[in-house]
């Protein structure tokens, strides 16, 4: 067997020890002093929400090591497709998902979109029973979730109902709560048709969609 220090001393373990691991500090609000306290704890960068795709972009291009991509026919004959919207829709931002697409291309905003909509499926049905059942708190738990995850996607309308629900809820109001029961669902269903024919939609077409 080998010994302890045999194996500190191994190549791999050498190797791994001569290699930072950038750790980047994520914080919910973005507060005066948050980068310096995190930066002061040792973390090595500092992202706040709602997390906005340039500043993940920004990030990630910093601290990533830097590799040459690898050549291929696809990749240098074939451009992959990009939204382009010429106005701001009520519902989505199109700006957030030309951002996305850029990031990561079409099939990288496809992924996103659908794990958008089940997340906030999951959490309009949490909210629905909370309402159900009065429970102020399970709803404000739900509303901040739905809030986070919709302004990251840019669905700036069910982002503020989720603000308001959110408000309602701190201050312990039902009857405002529960008014907005209905504009949730309706958002909901409208902004995912919206980003569901975004996708769909050749890229000169989309901003007649979203």
């Amino acid at each position: 067997m080998r010994s302890e220090a045999q194996e500190a001393n191994s190549p791999d373990v050498l190797r791994l020890k001569s290699v930072h691991v950038p750790i980047i500090a994520m914080t919910a609000n973005a507060m005066q002093g948050d980068r310096e306290k995190c930066l002061q704890a040792g973390m090595d960068d500092y992202l706040s929400k709602p997390l906005r795709p340039e500043a993940l972009s920004k990030v990630l291009a910093k601290w990533l090591p830097k590799t040459k991509p690898l050549a291929s026919p696809a990749t240098e004959t074939s451009t992959p497709p990009t939204l382009t919207h010429s106005s701001p829709s009520p519902f989505i931002n199109p700006e957030t998902l030309e951002e996305l697409e850029i990031l990561g291309g079409r099939e990288f905003l496809q992924m996103m979109v659908r794990n958008f909509v089940a997340d906030a499926l999951a959490c309009v049905t949490l909210i629905e029973q909370g309402l159900d059942t009065q429970d102020l708190v399970k709803v404000q738990e739900a509303a901040h979730g739905l809030k986070g995850i919709s302004r990251n996607m840019g669905a700036d309308a069910l982002a503020q109902i989720a603000v308001d629900l959110e408000a309602a809820c701190t201050i312990g109001e039902v009857t405002p709560a529960c008014s907005l029961r209905t504009i949730l669902q309706e958002s909901f269903q409208a902004t995912s048709q919206k980003l569901e024919t975004a996708l769909k939609a050749p890229s000169n077409d989309a901003s007649s969609h979203a």
